[in-house]
């Protein structure tokens, strides 16, 4: 018996151990990201078309690494009813910088619409002047060869221009 304790407590003690040991976990921080983050607004007609973006620190699936990039959501309007909103859902993932060696203007994430059964698309978002309250927004279907008819538009606007409102 008095073994069958010593067993279990040094067992306890061993995991104990392990379990306070320190995994060497890279974090690359992308502070220049922090320009595209808050509120963005485009307004076409009756249709509002609104942003939210987000630096989040994101952790890479099989690599012990985390590194900053944009998630977000959006909400459409028209007419002053909302249409689509993605509140809580994350339908904006994985920004980050097109090619930050030619510009860190530009960023491009995925979009999922809401309005087409979770369509997919990539979006480049990119910074139009330098007091970074203005942005282009394109966004491009990714999903590929479809056989049959496919719907290749989306529920919002493809091309667009963002005013910052916050």
């Amino acid at each position: 018996m008095k073994t069958l304790i010593l067993i279990l407590i040094s067992l306890l003690i061993s995991y104990s151990l392990k379990a306070q040991q320190q995994t060497n976990v890279t974090y690359l921080t992308q502070p220049d990201l922090e320009r595209f983050t808050g509120g963005w607004q485009y307004v076409s007609h009756d249709t509002t078309f609104l942003i939210n973006l987000k630096l989040v620190k994101t952790f890479v699936n099989n690599e012990p690494l985390y590194i900053d990039a944009i998630q977000g959501d959006y909400i459409i309007k028209k007419g002053g009813e909302i249409l689509h909103s993605s509140v809580g859902c994350k339908t904006i993932k994985s920004g980050g910088y097109v090619d930050k060696s030619i510009s860190k203007d530009k960023i491009n994430f995925l979009f999922y619409d809401l309005g087409k059964k979770s369509k997919s698309g990539d979006v480049v978002f990119e910074l139009l002047n330098s007091s970074a309250n203005t942005a282009s927004w394109k966004l491009t279907n990714t999903e590929g060869v479809r056989i049959g008819y496919y719907d290749y538009s989306f529920s919002v606007p493809e091309k667009a221009v963002f005013t910052r409102i916050r």
